[in-house]
C-alpha cells in the first residue's frame, strides 16, 4: 500500500541519512507536503529546505539509491559531488560495484567532478568530457591511445593529459590583470 511505501521511504531515509549525520533522530513527513527533521539536542526540527545543501541532496537521493540496488536497473545521477564531502561520494557510488551489496547488477550512469571516482571504474566504464567551443566531446579512457589498465589515471587527469580540466591557468592571469 501506498501507506506502507511511505513508512518505508521515512525509515529507510531516516536511518542512511543517519550513518552521515548521526544528530539525525527522525523524519516528519508533514500534510503539506512539507518535511523536517528531528535532531539530537535541537529545541525543534528543522524544515528540509533550511537544511544543508548535502543533506538536501542525500534526502533527495537515497531512497532511491536503495531502491535501484534491492530491485536492479539504473540510477541516472548527475553530478554525484555537487554538495557531498567526497567520501559520502565515493561510499554511495561504490555501493553499485560491492556484489554483496548490488545482487540484482544495478547500475549507476553518473557524472561527477571528482577525480577520485576514476579508482571505483574501469577504463571502459569511465569517459571524459572536453568542451570545445560551444559543444562537448566525449572520450571512453579506454580508447585513448597508450593508456594503461596500470596507468595512474588520476594523476593522468590532473595533469590535463586526458582532457576535461579547465584552464585555471589562464583565469588566474586574467584575475592578476583585473585586480
Amino acid at each position: 500500500s501506498s501507506k506502507d511505501n511511505s513508512v518505508e521511504f521515512k525509515n529507510v531515509t531516516k536511518d542512511l541519512m543517519a550513518c552521515f549525520d548521526d544528530s539525525i533522530e527522525d523524519i516528519t513527513m508533514n500534510s503539506d507536503n512539507s518535511i523536517d527533521i528531528k535532531h539530537k539536542n535541537f529545541s525543534k526540527p528543522v524544515a528540509l529546505t533550511n537544511e544543508s545543501a548535502g543533506t538536501q541532496e542525500l534526502f533527495c537521493f537515497i531512497y532511491d539509491i536503495v531502491t535501484t540496488l534491492k530491485k536492479g536497473g539504473m540510477l541516472i545521477y548527475d553530478e554525484t559531488n555537487r554538495y557531498y564531502h567526497p567520501d559520502i561520494e565515493i561510499s554511495l557510488l561504490s555501493l553499485f560495484a560491492n556484489k554483496d551489496v548490488n545482487k540484482k547488477n544495478a547500475q549507476i550512469f553518473f557524472a561527477s567532478h571528482n577525480h577520485e571516482t576514476f579508482d571505483l571504474l574501469n577504463l571502459d566504464q569511465a569517459f571524459v568530457v572536453e568542451k570545445d567551443g560551444p559543444t562537448s566531446c566525449i572520450s571512453r579512457l579506454s580508447d585513448i591511445e597508450d593508456l594503461k589498465k596500470r596507468d595512474n589515471v588520476k594523476k593522468k587527469y590532473r595533469l590535463g593529459l586526458l582532457g576535461g580540466i579547465p584552464d585555471t591557468v589562464n583565469f588566474e592571469h586574467k584575475i592578476k590583470q583585473i585586480i
